[in-house]
């Protein structure tokens, strides 16, 4: 709450958004009651908690005129918005500089309002906001760094004990005539009168570390670019008489002979010791950008544009990989210049930057991409639709050729293709015309030229599928099949029952073959069609990490980098740790969706749906264990509330303590795929049950938890249904295996733990009770009489897929994800 005449400000620490009325109530009867004045006018942006009822029926009684933003013109709010900035990068520094932990950011806060108060703002002409409000100038004597050390009086102490604990300056307290102390040893925060603070450097806490690596900084440029104030700058008593002010004199004016020495403020500013007013509005600019540029390149955050990038310290490598990518666009002769005429849709075009990292999340290179910005195609001009689907190897694909790898002792490597979907040509007929790059000066072109695509880069709706037709024909010519199964997986047979095969995700192939003979072989072909970047053996696959055992024939595939990175993207480091996904005690519904405007405006700001979306790709990739928690939350996605926010950081609270785990495939060779199938029917208040199935080759390759789209009557249709499920996934991966790896066409076993399932998939003698079952779930019955799956009993107490029907109590979601190949490093 900011006062628009005094500047002063007032932030009160709240639980929910829900309590803003009743902090607005209270701050108006104190301002009556100190002040002896009324709120005049409100102004405040279209926040649910600002349009409550109870709000607008107070502000009609109290006679005080609103005045809301329009929607998405935050600046129309700005001075309100430009306190929040300022108050966040405070906090944010004296937390760092003070190595106090992340908790105490509400100690942080109240401290930088009382400086905001206390502190000269040039839109009250350089006064404080204390002095605007009262009328004298603040007292600051007894104001310490955040966070210093200091030592508090014990009054009780044995005759050897120490005097005093050690803790640290948060603040003057607001209710009384004493400080708030942080006590390192109790971990709690007290109101203290008998202090003594210490004169020693801070230094930060166990296990707080918020040290930045700052890069090398040319002096010459940092004098240039930070400005040195000194407030108190000291009168200077020797003065050049070169430096004297002359003042202009009229003619005809006579002057006496006395000559006007500068001021001592004067002589600061003319010696660099102080600054102007402009200049300190400079030098706020310059300060908050070299701070940004640091925290940018400290987290390894990439710039989003040209402009962002030219103004970091690593500005000169951005513009050798701008320099790099117009090379390659050349090499491919990707563009001709013409001059556009009014009929064209000429599209836009955009850099894109990204830092190349190593497995363990370490910048190694820089990378730019011009892309084009493919959203202002026109669809029957540009593009069509049927022109888009790029086929991928799917997850399932690539985990079951990694396993049957590992389990045969088979190389391993992958090569990445340079600038991939250049290589896809447009064709005959086909016009597209695109603006030229900002931030880089291409050789020959006029003012006003665009550029007519020759082939497609990235970000052409038709871009992929176009890459995709010219890789296959490069794989024809290698002498490689394409899997009817997967469109991106393809093999050829070798003699002696050996194989070679390789998956492409993009531009990511990953190659499999028996000997190194045959794995050079196969890159030679390749290289002789397309420009690649030859990575060795696999390490490291779409973000995840990967390490083999030859010796066990094991392959580990982990995302630990990935999970530590989404926990900082959210702001999840300091959750505590947890053992289980979901509380099993805990039932979720859409009941508990927000329906009051304070509800509404408490889940605004909670980024759901992306932090939802970040435990999607762990869920799919290597963490089978937090998929039924990941496929249960999305049914709220449309409107979640406080209860599945809270579910939602478990499952990141679970993640943290397991970001070590590793999912292991592969194994004895003579293991063959095995599935089990499960449904739970019984915990779910629409009675709809959820169906899960996991198929492992030495660790789970595929799984799934999935809400079953009809009401079953009873626990064996439940578990029926389920089984269709699993027998569409059991037949698919059975085709795959024999055509892809030339394995024998033997049945696939599948575990269910319902007798009543089992001998209602074997034949029909309960048609009295199973009449009324859609004749599609039969689709289980017909597969076992034709023998490609066998069907057979396994204990609750050992069907893995349980985990993906229900939640689980610690031991079982253990045991399960053990089951499916989960285990620490």
């Amino acid at each position: 709450m900011l006062d628009d005449a005094t500047l002063w400000l007032e932030e009160p620490l709240l639980r929910t958004k829900g309590e803003s009325f009743a902090k607005y109530v209270g701050y108006e009867a104190r301002l009556f009651t100190q002040f002896g004045v009324r709120i005049k006018c409100a102004h405040s942006d279209r926040g649910g908690e600002f349009l409550g009822n109870d709000f607008t029926a107070h502000l009609e009684r109290q006679g005080t005129t609103r005045k809301l933003t329009v929607h998405d013109t935050p600046e129309h709010n700005g001075d309100a918005e430009r306190s929040h900035l300022t108050l966040g990068n405070m906090r944010r520094c004296m937390l760092i500089a003070s190595g106090l932990p992340k908790w105490l950011w509400g100690e942080a806060h109240k401290h930088a309002v009382w400086l905001w108060n206390r502190t000269p703002h040039a839109a009250i002409g350089f006064s404080t906001p204390y002095e605007a409000r009262f009328g004298k100038k603040p007292d600051l004597s007894g104001l310490k760094p955040f966070g210093a050390v200091c030592y508090v009086r014990k009054e009780k102490s044995d005759k050897l004990g120490a005097r005093a604990d050690e803790g640290r300056w948060l603040g003057f307290d607001d209710t009384s005539n004493g400080i708030r102390v942080y006590s390192t040893s109790k971990n709690s925060v007290s109101v203290e009168r008998n202090i003594v603070v210490s004169s020693r450097e801070i230094s930060p806490l166990e296990g707080e570390d918020y040290s930045i690596e700052m890069p090398a900084i040319d002096s010459i440029d940092n004098e240039r670019n930070l400005i040195t104030h000194d407030p108190v700058a000291q009168p200077i008593e020797d003065v050049n008489p070169a430096e004297e002010i002359q003042e202009p004199v009229p003619e005809g004016v006579v002057t006496g002979k006395r000559k006007r020495k500068p001021s001592s403020k004067v002589r600061a500013i003319m010696d660099g010791k102080a600054i102007t007013g402009d200049e300190l509005d400079e030098a706020h600019f310059t300060i908050e950008m070299n701070l940004a540029d640091a925290a940018s390149d400290a987290s390894a955050m990439d710039p989003r544009t040209v402009g962002e990038a030219m103004k970091r310290p690593d500005a000169h490598q951005w513009t050798g990989a701008m320099n790099d990518e117009i090379g390659r666009l050349a090499k491919h002769k990707t563009w001709i210049y013409v001059t556009p005429t009014s009929d064209m849709n000429v599209i836009d075009s955009k850099w894109v930057f990204r830092h190349k990292k190593d497995a363990r999340g370490n910048i190694i290179g820089h990378r730019a991409r011009l892309v084009a910005r493919g959203f202002t195609q026109i669809e029957g001009v540009d593009y069509t639709s049927d022109d888009t689907y790029a086929p991928v190897a799917k997850m399932s694909s690539a985990r079951t050729c990694l396993a049957i790898a590992a389990q045969r002792d088979y190389e391993i490597h992958q090569m990445d293709v340079k600038s991939a979907y250049l290589y896809g040509r447009m064709e005959e007929g086909e016009n597209i015309y695109m603006r030229p790059p900002r931030g880089t000066q291409l050789a020959g072109i006029k003012p006003g030229q665009v550029l007519k695509l020759q082939a497609c880069i990235y970000g052409l709706k038709q871009a992929g599928r176009r890459w995709a037709k010219k890789f296959r024909s490069v794989m024809t010519d290698v002498g490689l099949t394409r899997s009817e199964l997967d469109h991106g997986v393809f093999y050829r047979y070798l003699p002696n029952d050996e194989f070679v095969v390789l998956f492409i995700h993009v531009d990511d192939m990953t190659m499999i073959a028996p000997s190194m003979k045959h794995m050079d072989a196969l890159k030679r072909k390749i290289k002789d069609h397309v420009e690649v970047v030859d990575s060795g053996e696999v390490n490291w696959m779409l973000g995840i990490e990967i390490k083999r055992d030859r010796r066990k024939r094991t392959i580990s595939l982990g995302q630990e980098s990935y999970v530590t990175q989404i926990l900082s993207r959210y702001g999840f480091e300091d959750l505590r740790i947890l053992s289980t996904p979901l509380n099993s005690a805990l039932v979720l519904s859409k009941d508990q969706s927000p329906t009051s405007v304070e509800e509404i405006a408490m889940m605004r700001d909670k980024p759901y749906r992306e932090t939802l979306g970040a435990l999607m790709y762990a869920s799919v990739a290597t963490r089978p264990d937090i998929t039924y928690a990941v496929s249960l939350l999305s049914r709220f996605s449309e409107k979640p509330g406080m209860a599945h926010w809270n579910a939602v950081k478990r499952v990141y609270a679970y993640l943290k303590g397991t970001k070590g785990w590793w999912l292991t495939l592969g194994g004895d060779e003579n293991s063959p795929a095995v599935g089990y199938s499960d449904a739970d029917g019984m915990s779910n208040p629409d009675r709809h049950a959820i169906s899960g199935y996991a198929f492992l080759i030495g660790g789970a390759v595929s799984w799934s938890s999935k809400r079953q789209e009809i009401v079953s009557v009873s626990t064996t249709e439940a578990e029926y249904v389920a089984l269709t499920h699993a027998f569409k996934e059991a037949i698919w991966l059975r085709n795959f295996i024999i055509e892809v790896f030339r394995a024998p066409p033997l049945p696939m076993n599948v575990k269910s733990d319902s007798m009543g399932a089992i001998a209602l998939a074997k034949d029909d003698k309960f048609h009295a009770r199973t009449k009324h079952i859609d004749i599609r779930f039969h689709f289980v019955r017909y597969n076992i009489e034709d023998k490609k799956i066998i069907l057979t009993y396994c204990p609750t107490d050992d069907m893995t897929a349980d985990i993906f029907t229900k939640a689980l109590d610690n031991m079982k979601a253990k045991h399960f994800a053990a089951s499916l190949g989960l285990s620490q490093a």
